[in-house]
């Protein structure tokens, strides 16, 4: 039997001795998606046809890094043929002509796109994964449960079993917080270790005298769900095209703010399953999660949206309410004193890996949110830790730590210094060697119907 909530470490091990062909695990990708879209609606578009394709060209070439493996891309990024709608009427007949360099390597790797998934508008708004083009993403482990966003598609795909891995990308914790939600893995590699092409809206090319977001093009990064550790290292060496150095990790640190009785006990697991692997962890205060959220917040008012502005001139009833209403809000002047503010921060980290290598921290104050109207928890607290990261340009790796008492899983995020993803993966795998990392979700009896059905 083929069960993609194997890793795919796992799952290549298995196509190399034959056991299956890559074209019998690309038709169970398709079969779980058939099974679970309409409960999850986790893709835009399946391109049921050109999976099965490309996994028989597979059969008769040499073997690859990534043969066979079936994965997804978040639909604010392009693929050639494919449309990049970035969950937005806007872009709805969006068709580009080029590949982004990142996926194109994981395609070259041999791994399968099976589809586009669903994320919120223009990746920006809500952690929800709701789009104007597909309506709401689900939670595989409880439906009525946000699957995180902006990357809620390849999230859920991913828990779900339905793909193998999936591309994304993470500015304030768009990657982050939906492995946190859905229990699986999550890199957010050092800002510019990952070609950066073809995401949407951040690198169209606006004519003058447009100015884009730099802030965006600066701190947003692709990066990569998937269900181990070692897969997100494979997926990284493959998409920056160079092997990883050795790690180095003989000390870590940990904080946590304030968050729910359950994140805390997730992050003191992690924090005792580094101590078990002979890794000593201190405990030491937050750096500054709550002040670090509020300046880039700050950093974002004062670029506003010009990209989505350009997309949508003369169109902008068709963009949702949500984002519609962030395209008009006011610039907000920076203060004069924001860079120093950043660099306290920054000094204060840095500080932290004069003496350690890695940093245990949550990766929001509680589970998956509640998706009902009114239900969701104040955006100003729920993710500082993951803003913060994104301001200082920092690498992260999400991994599952523990389950909430209602069920929900909980990640916890580790944070290494700039270029240096190879300690903060090397220190994910020992937690989740020793904490079991990610876990099928339960099946489920609810189901939730689509707005709409992938193409």
């Amino acid at each position: 039997m083929i069960d993609l909530s194997e890793s795919a470490s796992s799952l290549l091990a298995r196509l190399g001795s034959g056991e299956f062909s890559a074209s019998e695990l690309v038709d169970a990708s398709l079969a779980r998606i058939d099974s679970d879209e309409v409960r999850l609606n986790a893709f835009i578009t399946v391109d049921r046809a050109g999976a099965r394709t490309r996994a028989n060209a597979l059969e008769t070439s040499s073997r690859l890094p990534l043969s066979g493996l079936p994965f997804s891309v978040k639909d604010t990024i392009e693929v050639a043929g494919f449309a990049a709608t970035a969950g937005s009427r806007i872009l709805r007949e969006h068709r580009p002509t080029r590949t982004a360099t990142l996926v194109q390597r994981i395609m070259d790797a041999g791994a399968i796109m099976v589809g586009k998934t669903n994320c919120s508008e223009f990746g920006i708004g809500n952690l929800e994964a709701w789009s104007p083009i597909a309506g709401q993403t689900h939670n595989p482990w409880a439906a009525e449960r946000t699957p995180g966003g902006s990357s809620g598609g390849d999230s859920a795909a991913v828990a779900a079993g339905m793909v193998s891995f999936g591309i994304g990308t993470d500015f304030g914790g768009s990657l982050r917080f939906p492995a946190h939600c859905t229990g699986i893995a999550a890199l957010r590699p050092t800002p510019g270790r990952l070609p950066v092409d073809g995401q949407l809206p951040q690198f169209a090319e606006l004519p003058p005298p447009t100015r884009p977001s730099y802030l965006q093009r600066d701190m947003q990064t692709p990066g990569f769900l998937a269900r181990a550790i070692s897969d997100l290292k494979l997926l990284l060496e493959v998409g920056s095209g160079k092997a990883l150095d050795a790690p180095r990790v003989g000390r870590a640190a940990w904080f946590v703010d304030d968050v729910s009785p359950d994140v805390l006990l997730a992050v003191r697991a992690a924090v005792d399953a580094l101590i078990d692997s002979d890794v000593p962890a201190d405990a030491i205060d937050d750096p500054g999660s709550a002040t670090a959220a509020s300046l880039l917040a700050e950093l974002r008012d004062s670029e506003g949206l010009p990209e989505i502005a350009w997309f949508a001139a003369g169109r902008e009833e068709l963009l949702s309410p949500l984002v519609a209403r962030l395209l008009v809000r006011p610039l907000r002047p920076l203060r004069t004193d924001i860079h120093s503010r950043i660099n306290q921060i920054r000094e204060r980290f840095a500080w932290h890996f004069d003496r350690v290598d890695v940093v245990l921290m949550p990766v929001a104050t509680e589970p998956a949110f509640l998706i009902e109207p009114g239900s969701q928890p104040d955006r100003s607290t729920l993710d500082r830790p993951t803003r913060m990261v994104t301001l200082l340009g920092l690498p992260a790796v999400v991994v599952r730590c523990g389950t909430s008492g209602d069920g929900l899983p909980i990640g916890v995020q580790i944070v290494a210094r700039e270029d240096r993803d190879e300690d903060a993966l090397y220190a994910a795998s020992l937690i989740e060697s020793a904490l079991g990392g990610s876990l099928p979700p339960l099946p489920e009896s609810s189901s939730n119907p689509l707005d709409g059905s992938p193409q």
